[in-house]
């Protein structure tokens, strides 16, 4: 089977050249941008936070970071049955990643540690989806001591994205 290409014209990172086979598909959209079905992540592989790119529209890009560069040991507990809605067949099926939020000044960014966006690796398949951890906050300050030192001390071979989900 052949792998189909699309070119698509964003307003941060310019034109692409899409391979279909990088594409996540939110079936209900995120929360927000619910018209936006399909979705791509661009970014450097040094650099932990990356770009959400929506391919309904150019203009925008969700800023998203692993868990664990945030929180070391952060464990989202999600429903079985959440899990199963992309398809989770075992844990090691997940990325799991976190929705940045860009103020004016970005000393003040924070995260959402409560709905983390799920997607399955293999079958491109995502959701956002509220844990059931009352203890994680919608609005994470992203600058903490911990942070710092995470972002700064990544190795380059480092996985992307490793965090755990435990499935309840």
């Amino acid at each position: 089977m052949r792998n189909m290409t699309r070119d698509f014209s964003t307003t941060r990172f310019g034109d692409l050249h899409i391979d279909d086979n990088d594409i996540f598909i939110f079936n209900e959209g995120i929360p927000a941008f619910e018209r936006h079905k399909e979705w791509i992540l661009i970014g450097n592989d040094e650099n932990p936070i990356k770009w959400l790119q929506s391919l309904y529209d150019g203009a925008i890009a969700l800023p998203v970071i692993p868990p664990d560069v945030i929180m070391n040991g952060y464990n989202a507990r999600i429903s079985k049955q959440e899990l199963e809605s992309i398809g989770m067949e075992t844990p090691d099926d997940l990325v799991l990643l976190l929705v940045v939020s860009i103020p004016s000044s970005p000393r003040d960014m924070t995260v959402n540690l409560r709905a983390p966006l799920v997607i399955h690796r293999k079958k491109r398949i995502g959701r956002q989806i509220i844990a059931e951890n009352e203890e994680y906050a919608v609005r994470q300050r992203l600058w903490s001591e911990e942070v710092e030192k995470n972002l700064t001390g990544r190795r380059k071979d480092d996985p992307a994205v490793h965090s755990s989900c435990e499935d309840r």
